[in-house]
């Protein structure tokens, strides 16, 4: 804390006083980060700092991706089930209360996953099931629009902050379908690479980044011009990718690597790599995703970086873990227990009220 001194003002014959922060020194609030346990269908409602285990609300079956309303107190959960038993519903939940609040039926339209809010009342949601994404009326629990991309495994989305516009990353067909929101239709198709998967906007929505599983590549898409502005390595098997808040930095999780790649957003230059050493215990489970094909992988995917624009989550889902993230020095912080197989993650300033 810095005090400034009494002032004397004589022309305007008062005197001021007080204190002020140095904006060094800002405090950002705690909050909770909220983690998806895919095999157990939960989400876990976790103490950003310190990794304390808040809560835990019941979800649908085999939960993939969560999003938080713009006012932190609704998280919306796509329900995805798995390609035998394909799930069809969101779960919201009221985080001052950690209480599943409702259940969602998106009826035919199945496999939601990607999921982002448009508004304090709409999300958009992709369904793979069909090849669709649609916006949901939270309040309503109806369905107010339907896009067909007809493109194989419709699987994330980002908005742009306005909402005009919407990306949504096909990883079999290795493209982005872009949607205009206004007029209410797909608008074109945009060629990255070989399993386009992972998305994430800029804050101010002058660009998209889009991962490139297949390729190790990362796509930068113009959101004005629609065009590719540059190319990034980032091995093996990008998976995800997350802004800080301040729009300097992207991290992109590697599955099959087991690291993060830091990158410049500002210059599009990679700054480094974060391994993962620190997880040294692995779960044995054939059933879990990618298990099979990346041994020795604690396979980090989702991915989320705190309001200090400095430390960032990512959840592994082969070690059910976080591991807690310094971006500038490129370390491992802290490694917070989370249930079985961890995939969607996002952060909220709201606590529950326990």
């Amino acid at each position: 804390m810095r005090w400034i001194p009494l002032i004397t003002i004589l022309s305007l014959g008062i005197i001021l006083s007080g204190c002020g922060k140095d904006p060094e020194e800002v405090v950002e609030p705690a909050g909770v980060l909220i983690v998806l346990n895919k095999s157990d269908d939960t989400a876990y409602i976790l103490d950003r700092e310190t990794g304390e285990h808040l809560a835990s609300v019941q979800t649908g079956y085999q939960p993939h991706e969560v999003a938080v309303s713009p006012d932190g107190k609704t998280a919306v959960i796509t329900n995805y089930g798995t390609r035998n038993e394909p799930g069809n519903s969101l779960t919201v939940v009221d985080v001052k209360r950690a209480e599943r609040v409702k259940n969602i039926s998106l009826g035919e339209h199945t496999m939601p996953h990607g999921i982002q809010f448009l508004d304090d009342d709409r999300v958009i949601v992709t369904t793979e099931g069909n090849q669709t994404v649609v916006i949901v009326n939270l309040e309503r629990e109806t369905i107010e629009q339907v896009y067909m991309t007809e493109q194989r495994v419709s699987h994330m989305v980002a908005a742009t902050p306005e909402g005009r516009r919407a990306f949504v990353p096909n990883i079999g067909s290795g493209n982005v379908t872009v949607l205009d929101l206004d007029a209410g239709i797909v608008e074109t198709h945009i060629q990255t690479g070989e399993g386009a998967e992972g998305i994430a906007i800029s804050p101010d929505g002058s660009e998209v980044w889009v991962t490139n599983r297949g390729a190790n590549t990362v796509s930068i898409i113009n959101t004005a011009t629609l065009e590719i502005e540059s190319e990034l390595a980032s091995p093996e098997f990008p998976i995800r990718a997350a802004f800080s808040p301040d729009g300097r930095h992207v991290l992109v999780t590697n599955a099959r690597s087991g690291d993060i790649t830091v990158f410049d957003a500002v210059n599009r230059v990679r700054v480094g790599v974060i391994r993962l050493d620190e997880i040294d215990e692995l779960v044995e489970d054939d059933d879990r995703y990618f298990i099979d094909q990346f041994e020795g992988s604690p396979i980090p995917i989702g991915i989320v970086v705190g309001p200090d624009n400095r430390t960032a989550y990512v959840a592994n889902t082969a070690a059910d873990v976080v591991a807690v993230l310094d971006i500038l020095t490129l370390a491992v912080l802290d490694l917070y227990r989370t249930g079985a197989q961890p995939d969607g993650i996002a952060w909220t300033h709201v606590r529950p009220e326990m």
